[in-house]
């Protein structure tokens, strides 16, 4: 018996697989799959969908993953599906999706992947997608962008979608602005704009998206961080003014690596964020209160930069932070303002030329007045074969005792 007809006797199959079978055409025997809900053909060479491939299952495929098949360009056949709710194409040379190609499955696709796709910019037929809750476009080329990203429209891309998607991946797109598609998604919590070409952001951007929880800005040539991070006292009523749509943003994880230049200068707007990840930029200083009004933040991430000057209040207010993470910053002393931080546990701090001195008696004087102290993880300078915890525990009072007192 061929393989064609015992596949025709089980044409009851719900789900099917041809994944790395390096085959050349779309096999004329799916045509007897008549209650098909998940097809993968990943990994293959089909690089063109005959008319009627997908007549038998139209009605009730419902993931369909064709990865890395060697797709060129979008497939006409695709359109046809109409209960699709999983539609992976990374890693082909799609190009564009033409205008009209996602009607029929506008109600019913909750999932769209064109990860590696060779997409150029935002396809204009997203805007046909109602109930999208997730949407990964990363890694191509749209360094030329769209109206949807720089023009005066108000109207988005995704706004048909606004009330369910609630993950964005646009990372590795080399974008230089942010998308106007991603305003006004009132239920996205996840997104990553990491890995671009980013250079300013305006609080705006951020201001109509409610249920934010996890914003991934890494490896951007930032110039600054953004205006509602910013802490300037002389313009502070203003910058407020201004920026009063933007406190209702519940952001739990603000990650933002890898910019050209940016300035430390923290303003909280934020009351809800968890994490805070501002490393490997080129932040110069902590200034003081740098952190108020956070009191649900518990990590910080400052590594990877160059910090010359941490101010003497910069923990003030602090009292959340359990983790906080300094290493490899040039620091050449521990800063005594990390005893206003009362609730630190931890303190990353390897990878400076911190040496194990009486510079460190404060140490004595935090331990005397709050009874415990965070573990500081690093080594000392002048003796690396010892961690600055196991000095401060065993010999910094033998040492630098009567410094204190």
């Amino acid at each position: 018996m061929s393989p064609t007809h015992q596949l025709y006797q089980k044409f009851f199959i719900c789900s099917f697989s041809f994944g790395g079978t390096k085959i050349r055409y779309w096999p004329t025997a799916l045509n007897h799959l008549v209650r098909l809900k998940a097809l993968d053909m990943s990994h293959n060479v089909v690089t063109f969908m005959r008319e009627g491939a997908v007549s038998a299952f139209a009605d009730t495929l419902q993931e369909l993953r064709l990865v890395n098949a060697s797709l060129s360009p979008f497939q006409a056949e695709l359109s046809k599906l109409k209960a699709l709710t999983l539609l992976d194409l990374s890693y082909n040379s799609i190009v564009d999706i033409p205008p009209g190609a996602l009607t029929n499955m506008s109600f019913t696709l909750k999932k769209l992947t064109m990860s590696h796709a060779h997409l150029s910019y935002l396809p204009e037929a997203l805007y046909e997608l109602n109930v999208l809750e997730e949407l990964d476009l990363s890694f191509n080329p749209m360094q030329s962008t769209n109206a949807d990203i720089i023009g005066t429209s108000d109207n988005s891309l995704l706004r048909n979608s606004a009330a369910t998607l609630r993950f964005v991946n646009l990372s590795s797109c080399g974008l230089n602005a942010i998308p106007r598609a991603v305003v006004n998604l009132d239920q996205l919590e996840v997104l990553d704009l990491s890995r671009n070409r980013i250079v300013v952001l305006n609080n705006h951007q951020f201001s109509s998206l409610p249920h934010l929880r996890t914003l991934l800005l890494n490896d951007n040539p930032l110039m600054s961080i953004p205006c509602p991070l910013v802490l300037n006292k002389m313009m502070e009523k203003s910058i407020n003014s201004l920026l009063f749509g933007v406190t209702a943003v519940q952001t739990k994880l603000w990650r933002i690596d890898g910019g050209e230049k940016a300035h430390f200068l923290f303003h909280t707007l934020y009351s809800c964020i968890l994490q805070l990840d501002l490393s490997s930029n080129q932040i110069t200083r902590i200034p003081d209160v740098a952190f108020p009004g956070a009191p649900k933040l518990s990590a910080v991430d400052l590594s990877n930069n160059s910090l010359v000057y941490i101010f003497d209040y910069a923990f003030t207010d602090a009292h959340s932070v359990r983790t906080l993470r300094l290493s490899r910053c040039s620091l050449t002393r521990l800063p005594s303002s990390l005893s206003q931080a009362d609730g630190l546990r931890t303190v990353f701090v390897d990878g400076n030329p911190i040496p194990c001195d009486c510079d460190l008696s404060w140490i004595l004087t935090w331990q005397r007045q709050s009874g415990i102290i965070p573990n500081i993880v690093g080594r000392c300078a002048d003796h690396p074969t010892m961690t600055i915890s196991t000095y401060v525990s065993t010999r910094l009072q033998h040492d630098c005792g009567s410094v204190v007192g």
